[in-house]
């Protein structure tokens, strides 16, 4: 009996000797878990027997059980080098098997496969949305991770958000050598005309002042003025739903369609009055534009009466102390000078009644986006077409007469149109503490890329899923800009377009996703790297080539995403190293030693009483 027990002794000790010496030969070994050695004593008892007296049989190996402590991790420069920095395991593919390690050498295969040195896939949770730089992933299913090595593909700007501030301190553009024009609208049934405004654009012409009736031929798609002149089509121009209409001096925009017969009156803008303290008998001030190239038509003037002439029987007044005379038709008096025609109505004025008139000078200067002159500040970002090529979009902002209002517009640079035919306007409007009021969602702008170089057949907007046509629409948020201040600024310019990018690597972020990093500076996840844990990790099957297998003693095998539930984080450029602790293994192999050659004395010994048995005689 002492020979067995020795011998179960020498059995456990070498045991010992060779878990050790495993642990020691893999302290290199990348993932490798240390194993410790179990033992329990053998106690042989049968029915009958007295407990306190029987005496053990020996050892036994109960069990070598592995442990999944963390290792600590050793960086590297390879991006594919990954470690779990908790719990869990990778999961990999071999050859339709599932298999997992915590050996996180990976590499790229000749396909593209991310695989370990045995050639086995790592496993991800697929993208739901491809090339998406912050996707959603499906975690219900498991996928081999291949990298993309080709470009990224553009995508057109569809959306384009601003922050910025517009002086407080602007004044509204005019030309003070000008007189002030406005348009009267008489809409026919049916019309669209939503508003009409006209600016004057040559002062030095000065039938801008003569006034005119503008109407729309519906049939002929024409406009004539007030003598029945065609308005030749090259002076109108239709940019979406704005008309515009050059002419002897004066450029009028009309928003939203024309119905036939509509008419838009324009003429100068004017003050004519008489005096409170009349004592006369007119009631009314009329005044026409008879010669509008008079240089002194725009002069203020004030008209004094004085009386008929004793001699000649005219009737005379001071005009800025300057004596003229009036005509008299069917009883009312008709002033005719420097251009203009006066009559009073109602009358007869009495001596020294005055009556003043007054052309309004500075008329708004039209916004004209070649002319710096003609708006306060402008800022300009880079968009996208569909096929990767970039438009640079400027943004112009345009004071008008409130104090907190401004008009924006937008065109692309290499517009073929002539002449250029800017997106807008757009009425900006604040309240009193600066802020915007409206517009307080983003204003679309569509724009046809066949009027702007280059034309490459590409097109701006958000991609239509069932024709895979742009839509040219693109979408500004104008919400974020204030009226603060002096100063012109801005914070932001933000746009969600990019060209096509040439691949500059790939990242693996602490949750496991994996990108596509492009030059274009943008990131296509293709994957994020499944953990999968275990109730008792302990009980996993060992394969060798640092895997393991599930088994039942394991219990049942839960998959999921980095960082969530108890899994670890996954670090890039990194390898998790064996987690044996060549000190203590050291010391263990001493302890091993000695146990052997103890156990080696009990066979002895035995061997030395048997003998003694032997030889009596």
């Amino acid at each position: 009996m002492p020979f067995r027990i020795g011998l179960s002794g020498l059995n456990a000790a070498s045991a010992d000797l060779e878990v050790t010496g495993n642990n020691i030969a893999n302290a290199g070994t990348v993932g490798f878990k240390e194993s410790r050695a179990e033992f329990a004593d053998v106690f042989a008892d049968s029915y009958g027997d007295i407990a306190k007296t029987a005496i053990g049989s020996g050892v036994r190996l109960e069990a070598v059980t592995q442990q999944f402590n963390q290792g600590n991790i050793d960086f590297t420069d390879n991006a594919l080098d990954l470690a779990i920095n908790g719990e869990g395991f990778f999961v990999l593919n071999d050859n339709g098997e599932q298999v997992y390690t915590r050996a996180g050498a990976f590499q790229v295969n000749r396909d593209g496969f991310v695989v370990n040195s045995a050639g086995q896939r790592l496993q991800v949770f697929p993208p739901i949305e491809e090339n998406s730089p912050d996707p959603n992933f499906s975690t219900g299913q498991l996928s081999d991770l291949r990298l993309e090595f080709g470009d990224n593909p553009p995508r057109s700007t569809s959306e384009v958000d601003m922050s910025l501030n517009l002086s407080s301190e602007a004044e509204q553009i005019v030309d003070e050598e000008a007189g002030v024009i406005d348009v009267t609208a008489v809409l026919a049934g049916g019309s669209a005309v939503t508003e009409s405004r006209v600016f004057v654009v040559d002062s030095s012409n000065p039938a801008y002042l003569a006034g005119d009736i503008i109407t729309y031929d519906e049939t002929n798609n024409q406009y004539t003025d007030n003598g029945g002149n065609v308005i030749p089509a090259e002076n109108v121009t239709v940019s979406g739903d704005k008309t515009t209409i050059t002419y002897n001096g004066w450029s009028m925009e009309l928003f939203g369609a024309p119905a036939d017969t509509d008419q838009f009156t324009i003429g100068p803008s004017f003050n004519a009055e008489a005096a409170a303290g009349n004592t006369g008998a007119v009631t009314n001030v009329d005044v026409a534009v008879t010669n509008s190239s008079n240089p002194d038509i725009l002069e203020p003037v004030t008209l004094v009466y004085q009386g008929a002439n004793a001699v000649t029987g005219e009737e005379e007044y001071l005009l800025n102390g300057r004596l003229v005379t009036a005509n008299v038709v069917a009883g009312e008096h008709v002033i005719e000078e420097n251009g203009w025609q006066m009559t009073l109505t109602g009358g007869v004025p009495a001596v020294d009644d005055e009556f003043t008139l007054a052309f309004e000078p500075g008329a708004p200067v039209k916004f004209d986006q070649t002319d710096p002159n003609s708006y306060q500040y402008s800022t300009s970002l880079t968009l996208y077409d569909s096929l990767g090529a970039p438009r640079t979009a400027t943004m112009y902002f345009v004071k008008t007469e409130n104090t907190l209002e401004w008009e924006a517009y937008v065109d692309l640079a290499g517009s073929n149109l002539s002449p250029p035919q800017p997106q807008g306007p757009v009425k900006l409007t604040f309240d009193s503490n600066g802020v915007m009021t409206s517009p307080t969602t983003a204003t679309d702008f569509e724009f046809d890329l066949a009027n702007y170089d280059p034309v490459n057949g590409g097109k701006l907007g958000e991609i239509d899923p069932a024709t895979g046509e742009a839509s040219g629409v693109v979408s500004i948020d104008f919400s974020d800009i204030t009226q603060f201040g002096p100063q012109y600024s801005v914070d932001d310019l933000n746009q969600d377009g990019f060209t096509t990018g040439r691949l500059v690597g790939f990242d693996v972020d602490q949750s496991g996703v994996v990108f596509a990093r492009y030059t274009n500076g943008q990131a296509a996840a293709l994957g994020q790297v499944a953990l999968a844990n275990f109730t008792n990790p302990q009980g996993l099957l060992k394969l060798g080539d640092n895997n393991w297998a599930e088994s039942f003693a394991a219990g049942d095998v839960v998959y999921g995403e980095a960082g969530t539930s108890s899994l670890g984080l996954v670090q890039s450029g990194g390898l998790e190293a064996s987690n044996v602790d060549l000190a203590e293994e050291l010391v263990n192999l001493i302890v091993a030693q000695r146990n052997y050659q103890a156990n080696a004395q009990t066979i002895s010994t035995a061997d030395a009483i048997t003998q003694t048995i032997i030889n009596i005689r």
